[in-house]
This record gives structure tokens, sequence and C-alpha cells, in this order.
């Protein structure tokens, strides 16, 4: 501390020797550089504010960019699983229809065509009364019916595949396949955007077939219709549903990826 006053005390008696024996011109001189530093300065400074000021807002737009691609990432990412998730759904449905039209085939070679001389009896009867004659019924096995119908709905004939499924489930309520028909009718109100009515069908492949094995992909769709109809709240109950009950499942694993996708959005 001593030290440090002495220093102090003999750098004033030297500017003050200094002030002594300087001219007016060089005191002048002086404080005009004097000036020109603190003015330097003073601009340094600023232009020093001025560049904290731009890093943070280049820091900003960084932060915003990185997020964005984060976003952008999570979205491709959704909509990439959805294609495969889309892709294995169709590979299943090929597989299926393989079955199906196996079967419908074999059905159909157990159809005896009807003699030419009985059409032409039925045509000439028909004219004979004045009335149109009507197709006999084939009594066509309840795989049959089921069968044709869902080659509609692969074809995209809806109105016929919706009159097939309905024709089998009044005839065969109870039958191995009728879970799956009436959740079929639900898909083809799902496809014609009819999604209040798909919703009424979804719902009744989970009252009318408690252990049916249609009742997660039941759940899901109506999560998603719930979605389409702008009742995000509802969707997302329905969606937990099969993460919940069925988590095992294609379908709960489906409704995870599609909640998340909504989330990032």
């Amino acid at each position: 501390m001593k030290l440090r006053l002495l220093i102090n005390f003999i750098l004033w008696i030297f500017l003050i020797s200094f002030i002594g024996c300087a001219t007016r011109q060089e005191i002048v001189q002086f404080k005009t550089d004097s000036t020109n530093l603190q003015q330097q300065v003073t601009a340094l400074r600023q232009e020093n504010k001025e560049l904290r000021k731009m890093l943070l807002e280049l820091s900003k737009s960084m932060n915003q960019l990185v997020e964005q691609n984060r976003m952008a990432r999570a979205d491709l990412l959704a909509e990439l699983e959805n294609l495969k998730s889309q892709s294995r759904v169709i590979d299943s449905k090929l597989a299926d229809n393989v079955d199906r039209l196996s079967g419908f085939i074999q059905a159909m070679e157990n159809v005896q065509p009807r003699p030419m001389a009985v059409d032409s009896m039925l045509t000439d009867s028909a004219e004979g009364n004045g009335t149109t004659a009507q197709p006999v019924e084939t009594g066509a096995d309840p795989k049959s019916i089921y069968n044709t119908a869902y080659m509609d709905l692969s074809r995209g004939n809806y109105e016929l595949a919706l009159q097939g499924f309905t024709e089998y489930l009044r005839r065969y309520p109870d039958s191995e396949f009728a879970d799956n028909a009436q959740y079929w009718i639900g898909e083809i109100y799902y496809a014609r955007a009819e999604y209040q009515r798909a919703i009424e069908n979804f719902k009744k492949v989970l009252l009318d077939f408690p252990k049916g094995d249609k009742r997660a992909a039941a759940l899901l769709k109506i999560g998603y219709c719930y979605f389409q109809l702008n009742a995000p709240k509802a969707g997302e109950q329905y969606l937990k549903m099969v993460i919940d009950k069925f988590p095992a499942a294609e379908e709960a694993r489906l409704a995870k990826n599609f909640l998340a996708g909504k989330k990032t959005k």
C-alpha cells in the first residue's frame, strides 16, 4: 500500500513538472489527442455493443433453424413411418386377397350353370306375364359371399362391397368372418370420407364382437375419424385406448407414431 502511494506521488510530481515545462501548444495538442482517444474508445465501445447485438440475433436465428430442422426431421420420419405402415398393410391385404381369391375360385367352380332350356323357359314365362325375370339365387356359401364383397372392396367398388358385406351380416351374423365384415363396412365409409358413419360402424365392431380380432383396428380408425372431424380430444382418447389395451399390436405402434407426429407440429 505504501509503495503504491509513493508511486502515485511521484507520477503526480512528474505530471505537474511536465505541465509546467510544456508549452501552451503542447498542452492544446495533448488535450486534442486525449479527446480523440476518448472518441475512439467510445466508438469502439459502440461497435462492440453492436457486434454483441448482431451475435445475439445470429444465435437466435441459429436456434430457430435448429428447431425448424428438428421439427422437419420429425415430420419426415413420421411420414416415412406412416408410408412403411401403409406398405405393410397393403402387403397383408394382398396376402389376404390371395387366400380369399383361392376360396372364391373354388366356390365358383362348385356353382353349376343353369341349362339353356331353363333360361329360355324363364324368359318366355316372364314375357308372357309381362314381368321381368329375377335372377335365380345360386345358394352361395358364406365364404363365397364374403370373398365377393372383399374383391369388390379391393377393386374400389365400394357400393357393391357395402351391399355384399351387409348381406353377409344379415344372413350370417354369427359366422367366422362377421366381425371382419362389420369392420370393412366401417372402412368403406372411411374411404368415402363419411367419418361419422364410419365411427358408427367401427363401434359396432366393439359392441357386437367384443372378442373379435378387429377391435384394435376399429379403435385406431375411430381415433383417426375423430381427428378428421376436428375432435382431437376424442381422437387422442381412442388412440391411447389402443396403446393401453393392445400394446403389442401393430395398431398400437401406429397410434404412438400418429400422436408423436401431432405433438411435434
